[in-house]
């Protein structure tokens, strides 16, 4: 799975934690299948399913040892996160109370625009592919960021 540098080198490294260490496979006759990872992969997994957000701050869903681990090994914890969370989420925040702004600003072409562009931005940072797209789906879902059903426009 590809990873920020950050997160691959300094925190996951060569850690692959197992629900029941004595099943790792440990030569190449053994199969991988057998093994019980804690790690969430994405690939196969819903994160959100593991994950949750308490605005910025990353939380394993109801304790759930796979979003611990995976919290823990990947340092999702990290101050640093935390901060550029903060600052997406702050953003976010900022371009949702535009959108609600859009009657006010709905007068003018540079207005709708504005509207327009906050609404798109908004759009892109909740899809899968958007930064910190699951710190930004929680935040809707929690009514942290208000984003209406279609465009103001």
């Amino acid at each position: 799975m590809l990873a920020c540098g950050p997160c691959n080198q300094r925190f996951k490294r060569n850690l692959f934690p197992l629900a029941d260490q004595s099943r790792r496979a440990t030569c190449h006759r053994e199969d991988v299948l057998d093994e019980e990872p804690l790690l969430i992969n994405p690939a196969d997994d819903e994160p959100l399913e593991f994950l949750t957000f308490e605005s910025a701050r990353v939380v394993a869903v109801d304790g759930n040892p796979r979003g611990i681990a995976t919290i823990d090994v990947c340092g999702l914890d990290d101050p640093d996160l935390f901060e550029q969370r903060l600052e997406k989420l702050v953003t976010l925040q900022t371009l949702a109370n535009i959108i609600y702004a859009a009657p006010k600003l709905a007068d003018s072409i540079e207005g709708q625009q504005l509207v327009r562009d906050a609404f798109a931005y908004l759009e892109r940072s909740v899809s899968a592919v958007g930064e910190f797209a699951g710190m930004a789906r929680a935040a809707v879902r929690s009514g942290l960021i208000p984003i209406p059903d279609s465009s103001p426009l």
